[in-house]
């Protein structure tokens, strides 16, 4: 029932959530959020987000080869 009424009350307040947040002027990197950008970059944003991220670092991630590539191995000798 809570679940329910929560999603009832996200969806009255969607169309207004903007100008909420707008209403308080915090910063964007108070929010730390590439979204709802005043500059409307919010692509370019996301782009230089994910670029800087220490997950994109390398093209697989290190965990790719510790873990699912002796499971890989593992499943050929079957």
């Amino acid at each position: 029932m809570l679940t329910r009424k929560l999603g009832d009350l996200l969806e009255e307040v969607r169309p207004n959530a903007v100008t909420f947040v707008d209403a308080f002027e915090f910063h964007d990197n108070q929010l730390d959020s590439c979204l709802g950008r005043n500059d409307g970059q919010v692509y370019e944003a996301l782009y230089k987000y994910a670029k800087s991220s220490p997950l994109n670092a390398t093209d697989v991630h290190s965990s790719f080869h510790k873990y699912l590539t002796p499971l890989k191995n593992q499943g050929s000798k079957l």
